[in-house]
């Protein structure tokens, strides 16, 4: 990680650069199956991260997001807002001129730590098989691999299969 790259927890002021940075590495059509929600939706996501003080990181270089890191309870993505409050799903996004760097290991021990302090006894997490860096480093932080997910395309037309992937804490 450069020394200009700071890291610290995610706040609502972040919305417009998560967007930025989500926006970016979706366009590179390899890693993501859809945009970014709009900033409404993600502003509302993130209000609720701060409201419940969920485990969420960004990496910061001079005025720009160039990381994020962010586990949320699983019920978060249920329709109803039921689910389990003690499961959590992880999200992670590095811009591409930051990668292999270490800024997504030490947003993942972040997140990882806080997500201990926070209570949750597992972390789910999706990769694509091809994305061996990824799965590398999740291997490294003690996930395991749980699961095949469907085949998906991405907006590069390349089709992939998902991973999932698990840590217990």
């Amino acid at each position: 990680m450069s020394p200009e790259t700071i890291i610290r927890r995610i706040t609502i002021t972040d919305t417009a650069g998560l967007y930025q940075l989500w926006q970016s590495v979706y366009r590179e059509g390899l890693f993501f199956e859809k945009g970014p929600p709009s900033i409404q939706v993600l502003q509302q996501i993130l209000t609720r991260v701060a409201a419940n003080n969920l485990p969420g990181f960004v990496a910061i270089s001079g005025q720009d997001i160039v990381g994020a890191a962010e586990v949320l309870p699983t019920r978060f993505f249920q329709s109803d807002d039921t689910g389990n409050d003690t499961m959590a799903k992880l999200g992670i996004q590095i811009h591409r001129d930051y990668r292999h760097q270490g800024i997504g290991r030490r947003l993942m021990e972040m997140v990882i730590n806080d997500s201990r302090r926070y209570g949750f006894t597992a972390i789910t997490l999706y990769v694509h098989q091809q994305n061996q860096p990824a799965i590398d480093l999740y291997y490294a932080m003690g996930f395991s691999l749980t699961g095949q997910g469907g085949m998906i395309t991405l907006p590069s037309g390349v089709q992939v299969r998902n991973q999932i992937m698990t840590l217990k804490l």
